[in-house]
Parts: C-alpha cells; sequence; structure tokens
C-alpha cells in the first residue's frame, strides 16, 4: 500500500513513516497543507491512503478535505489531530 502523510510535526511524520514501513507500505510525507494538497490533486492514483492533520500551514486539513472532494477524489483519508472538541470531529466529516 502507498500512503502519503500530510503532518507537520517531523518528529510525529517520521515515527508513522518508519511504523508504516516496516510494515511493507511504501510511505511519503509532506509537512505544508498546501504542498499536500497539491500533491494529492496531481498524484491521487498514486496513494491507496492519505494520512491527514487538520491544523497545518499553508491550507487545513479541513480545507484540504473539501478540495480533494470537491475535485471528485475518494481516497481513504485517515483524520490525525490533536483536537478533541466534539464538533471539531464532526467538522471532520463534512
Amino acid at each position: 500500500m502507498r500512503i502519503l502523510i500530510v503532518e507537520d510535526e517531523e518528529m510525529l511524520a517520521k515515527t508513522l513513516k518508519t511504523g508504516l514501513e516496516s510494515q511493507g507500505h511504501a510511505v511519503d510525507y509532506l509537512m505544508d497543507g498546501k504542498e499536500g494538497e497539491r500533491r494529492i490533486l496531481i498524484c491521487h492514483k498514486d496513494y491507496d491512503l492519505i494520512i491527514l492533520d487538520l491544523m497545518l500551514p499553508g491550507k487545513s486539513g479541513y480545507d484540504i478535505c473539501k478540495g480533494v472532494r470537491a475535485a471528485g477524489i475518494h481516497i481513504p483519508i485517515l483524520i490525525l489531530t490533536a483536537l478533541d472538541r466534539t464538533e471539531e470531529k464532526v467538522l471532520a466529516l463534512w
């Protein structure tokens, strides 16, 4: 499986990458929201899963998710966030 991680905390992104690669997955990571969205829009057919942080520099994970879905891209997106309010979680599902 090929996975794209969009996470601005480099230590967390590297740890996820290492763990997933040890399970046989190919993993790329980006640390900026605009760059992450651009990669998804251009290369979405290259990935089987996106792991997406909500609080990113450049563009929020909320906006990335909305833009990707509006573009008709239906790749699975796993939200990774430190936000814990129910309202924030529900907003990510829209």
